[in-house]
């Protein structure tokens, strides 16, 4: 193996992007999602949700695929996957008020159009070696 205990090699890319256009799209969905998410689950829960989400999205990228990419992408998929799963286990709750419904689904739409338009796939392992 060539990066033998490089473990931040799975965790700097999430602070790496490879142009401005990737940086904003990041940052709008996360606070699309993050405004949203963080007061229903809390800080710490949030934190953690989004760093795991992060790590886990790196490593399942650099097990599935030989092209490295950089960006906090991964962590921003997990967010809207556990939106997801929140709306689906919070139903009930969620049709009652419609406009929370409607707010999450349309900021989870705009959050992963934003990020797989503008996202761009950069070697983070070139700024490293």
């Amino acid at each position: 193996m060539r990066y033998t205990w490089q473990v931040y090699r799975y965790v700097f890319p999430m602070f790496l992007h490879g142009e401005l256009g990737h940086l904003c799209a990041n940052i709008i969905a996360q606070l699309m999602i993050g405004s949203n998410l963080e007061p229903d689950i809390g800080h710490l829960n949030f934190f953690l949700l989004y760093c795991l989400s992060g790590i886990g999205g790196i490593l399942f990228s650099a097990l599935c695929s030989d092209t490295p990419s950089m960006g906090a992408s991964t962590a921003v998929f997990g967010l809207s996957g556990s939106y997801v799963a929140f709306i689906i286990l919070n139903y009930e709750f969620l049709a009652s008020r419609r406009d929370k419904l409607c707010q999450v689904i349309v900021f989870l739409v705009i959050s992963v159009l934003l990020t797989t338009m503008l996202g761009s796939h950069v070697s983070p392992y070139s700024l490293f070696a």
